[in-house]
């Protein structure tokens, strides 16, 4: 009788062991992605749009200055919607316009600069050739190193909170 209970008590042990060595393996491996979060952002550069779906979510790329209290960085923001969905409308696409957005970090679409700014485009004898695909929304663009990886961050339609309209200084207007 002994041996029996001393087998189980082995046996539950090295299942709680084994419960735990998987739970660390996919917290590693598949880290908690952080909660949603209020931010402030100024688009910069309208890099590009996918072409739109109705299967899914539809994405547009811009390359933004994320606001925080006493610096500001650079940012990859991409914006996703449905087909039913509003795109992101063109008459906020400048650069005074400080928007406000509940936003979710998504470290699995970090980009680099110079991946995320060029396009190949095959010319009528099939030769490729490098393109910019960066539309620049101001007159003196920020310079960014090309293997500078932009932090990435996902909003919706559904997380927009307001804009402002910034004033020359760059300081929101009243």
């Amino acid at each position: 009788m002994l041996s029996r209970m001393v087998r189980t008590v082995i046996t539950l042990c090295a299942f709680i062991v084994l419960v735990g060595a998987l739970r660390v393996y996919a917290v590693r491996k598949f880290p908690p992605s952080p909660r949603p979060r209020k931010i402030a952002i100024r688009i910069l550069a309208d890099i590009h749009q996918t072409p739109v779906t109705s299967f899914g979510l539809n994405n547009h790329v811009f390359i933004a200055e994320l606001a925080g209290r006493d610096q500001t960085q650079l940012v990859k923001l991409v914006y996703h919607y449905l087909i039913y969905e509003q795109n992101f409308p063109r008459e906020l696409l400048q650069a005074d316009l400080l928007h406000r957005f509940v936003a979710q970090r998504d470290i699995s679409c970090d980009e680099n600069f110079e991946r995320m700014s060029t396009s190949v485009i095959r010319n009528g004898e099939g030769e490729e050739h490098q393109v910019s695909a960066v539309r620049y929304l101001i007159d003196e663009p920020p310079h960014i190193e090309s293997t500078y990886d932009l932090p990435c961050y996902v909003i919706g339609p559904q997380g927009y909170r307001g804009t402002h309209r910034l004033d020359v200084q760059g300081k929101r207007s009243k």
